[in-house]
């Protein structure tokens, strides 16, 4: 086995393949998913270096993919450091007459997933500041007709560019936060801090003109379907026909992709369960008059048709995954209120 090098290329430090786990094996053989996840990233830090080493390139596509391995396991640190400092110094030594130059241009889908680490680990701070960067330094860039962006996606209409241009505005994490040391909710059980600033970029991609993607609407459905402070339920009516998959009372949205039925259930299961909350709230308001109110009468209306919209979506997204997901399923508690109303 050759000595290994010390030096460092575009700020990387040398990377290796994690030695095997296994005697005789070549797989990644480990039970903890944590510590898969941790080798898995390593090597594609090694497969890095030695692309680099090579003065072989690696794409965008290459460094997305990296990322997304960083940030899975937890690797934040080696993240940063990738995407601030290796990229922009290798992506600076492509040569100029490579072939397919266009793959050499750092993306949205980039950008996207090196702010989304930052933001689910709580470095909102950074998450920001790479924000406010690519808003007002690469989108610019990327929204003219000559960029290395547009000529690579032609083939796409021009709402299909501005929907994956808007990808970073989407960047929060979802608003669900890790149980206690304990093992019970936090309280609250969301981040009031990633919902502010998840309603802050939704503002933004408006003001900017720029295509809601259709997955970068469930965490706001989550924020105006299940937080205290921002339940509003006709905001989340008015969302849900302006994303990706166009929808309306009469016209069922086109799912292309078999993996869009489960988001779309997502969404209408969220769409209830928004619309059990509001029917909550309103029995604890109004007491005796809620029997009569018109109000709760369009609620339980909502909520009927939506739980019939997502029965069938919901099946088909059962199809394409192994098991009952809670994300597209109800309580025993709520499964007997929605019951009730349906007699």
């Amino acid at each position: 086995m050759g000595r290994k090098t010390t030096t460092t290329i575009c700020g990387m430090k040398p990377a290796y393949m994690p030695q095997s786990t296994s005697t005789g094996s070549k797989t990644i053989d480990v039970e903890s998913p944590a510590h898969r996840a941790k080798l898995i990233a390593q090597m594609g830090l090694a497969m890095l270096y030695s692309s680099l080493q090579h003065k072989e390139w690696p794409t965008d596509y290459f460094y997305g993919l990296l990322l997304g391995l960083l940030a899975r396991a937890q690797m934040i640190d080696e993240l940063q450091h990738v995407f601030t400092v290796v990229m922009p110094a290798a992506m600076s030594s492509v040569p100029a007459d490579i072939s397919n130059p266009l793959l050499y241009e750092t993306g949205p889908l980039v950008w996207v997933t090196a702010i989304q680490a930052m933001s689910n680990n709580s470095k909102f701070d950074l998450a920001k500041q790479w924000f406010d960067e690519y808003r007002a330094d690469v989108l610019p860039k990327l929204c003219e007709q000559s960029s290395s962006f547009a000529k690579r996606w032609s083939k796409l209409s021009g709402q299909s560019r501005l929907a994956i241009l808007a990808e970073p505005y989407y960047a929060a994490a979802q608003i669900t936060r890790p149980l206690n040391t304990d093992g019970t909710s936090p309280t609250p059980w969301y981040n009031l801090q990633q919902v502010e600033w998840l309603l802050e970029l939704d503002q933004l991609r408006e003001q900017d003109k720029l295509t809601r993607p259709f997955e970068g609407a469930i965490p706001l459905l989550q924020v105006f379907t299940h937080t205290d402070e921002y339940l509003n339920v006709d905001k989340a009516e008015a969302l849900i026909k302006n994303v990706g998959l166009p929808y309306s009372d009469t016209k069922e949205p086109q799912v292309t992709q078999p993996e869009n039925y489960f988001k779309l259930a997502w969404c209408y299961r969220m769409m209830v369960d928004g619309h059990l909350n509001m029917f909550l709230q309103q029995k604890k308001k109004l007491g005796t008059a809620f029997k009569t109110d018109s109000g709760v009468a369009k609620t339980k209306e909502r909520i009927i048709f939506w739980f019939k919209k997502l029965d069938p979506v919901r099946t088909k997204a059962l199809q394409e995954i192994s098991e009952d997901d809670p994300r597209i399923s109800f309580t025993k508690e709520q499964l007997i209120m929605i019951c009730k109303l349906l007699k």
